[in-house]
Formats: structure tokens, sequence, C-alpha cells
């Protein structure tokens, strides 16, 4: 029997669905089933949550692209649904890419569900997460996200360094809590106690997991 997938390869998937599922429904969206699109409406999910709650909805790791933060393991996921992608272990499990590859595939630029995976592991704060970014950026074309929005924001801007060779560097997910400085951010203010409390938990929880040795 193969081994199940991870709980944040499923959280992801369903994530995703709702975005597709509110976009083929929606003349207002642009780019809704575009995965750079979808890469970044993750993105806005995780940096909400965060800053509201201190938790995300993906549990996924960021990295800094060319094209701004990214949710690495869904991004790779969506790259192994292309029909003749081969697993690469490096980047996903086995399991992970066999259960994505169930529900979606990717053609061209353009990620598909092939079969409903559910919405049982979002949470009813997760779902708020969701519809408050995609209503933030619906109308919102995919690079004009990727160059005009993403990029200002601190977990980006830290991280990322053009001059290197690598393409891809580990963002700290406590940069989400910051706001750009000396730039207008109309997407993602919270009243200060709520960031600062939120903040609070993302750090205890942080401490917890490193002292159990357990990601929570």
């Amino acid at each position: 029997m193969s081994a199940q997938p991870s709980i944040s390869a499923i959280k992801s998937a369903q994530a995703v669905n709702f975005f597709l599922q509110q976009s083929a429904s929606d003349p207002r969206s642009i780019d809704g089933g575009m995965y750079l699109k979808l890469i970044k409406l993750l993105w806005a999910t995780d940096r909400l949550s965060l800053r509201n709650f201190g938790n995300d909805v993906t549990s996924d790791h960021y990295s800094a692209l060319r094209y701004g933060p990214v949710a690495s393991e869904a991004y790779n996921l969506m790259k192994v649904c292309k029909p003749d992608a081969e697993v690469d272990p490096r980047w996903t499990s086995e399991s992970d890419a066999l259960w994505w590859k169930e529900h979606f595939e990717t053609q061209d630029y353009a990620l598909v569900t092939i079969s409903d995976p559910g919405s049982d592991y979002l949470s009813p704060a997760d779902i708020l997460m969701l519809e408050t970014a995609y209503n933030l950026f619906r109308e919102t074309g995919r690079f004009e996200t990727v160059n005009n929005i993403s990029h200002i924001y601190p977990e980006w801007e830290k991280a990322f360094k053009p001059s290197q060779a690598q393409r891809s560097f580990r963002i700290n997910p406590v940069d989400f809590f910051d706001d750009p400085k000396g730039k207008h951010d109309p997407y993602f203010q919270v009243d200060p106690e709520t960031l600062e409390a939120a903040r609070y938990f993302f750090n205890e929880r942080q401490e917890l997991s490193k002292s159990l040795r357990i990601a929570l």
C-alpha cells in the first residue's frame, strides 16, 4: 500500500482547488487557472493567515525566486502534474506527487482539476483567508501580482539575492509579519494588537516545535 500524502500536500491541493472553483464561475477573474497566479494566491493566503492568526494555511516552506515568494512544495507539485513529468525525490515525495497527479493536471501554464480533492482539511479560518486572498487579487493578472505587488514585501526583499548564481533562497517565515518599508500596503494591513498577538503565537509555536523536535 502506498504511503499517505502529507497534510501540507493535501491542504495546498484543497486551497488550490478552492481558487480554481472560484475563478471558474467568476467573469472578473484574471489568470485564474494559471499556476503562477495560483502560487501568488497561496502566498497571499498564508501571509494573511500568519498576520491574523499566527499560523499559515498550507504549512509549506517558502522560497524567494525571481518571480516573488513561492510556496515551494506546492510549486513543485504543480510542475510534477505535467503529463510526462517524473517525480524528483529531491523536491517532493512520491506519495505527495502521486496524490496530486490523481487530482490535477498541468496543461502548459494552467492547472486543471481532474478529480475534486475535497475541502475537509480546511478550517473555517482557512476558508476565510482563502476567500480574502481571492477577493483581493481576483482581478489582478499573474505578472502584475508578481512584479508590482509581491516584490515589495520584506520576506522576498530580505531573502532574494539577484547577483548570486543560485535561483532560489529560503525565506524566514517571521518576515511575513513585517510591513514594506517606505511603501504603501493596501492588502495586508492588520491592527497592531492583532499582529503582535499573531507574531507572539507564531514564535511560541516555533519554540515549542524546536523543543519537541516535531513540526507543529
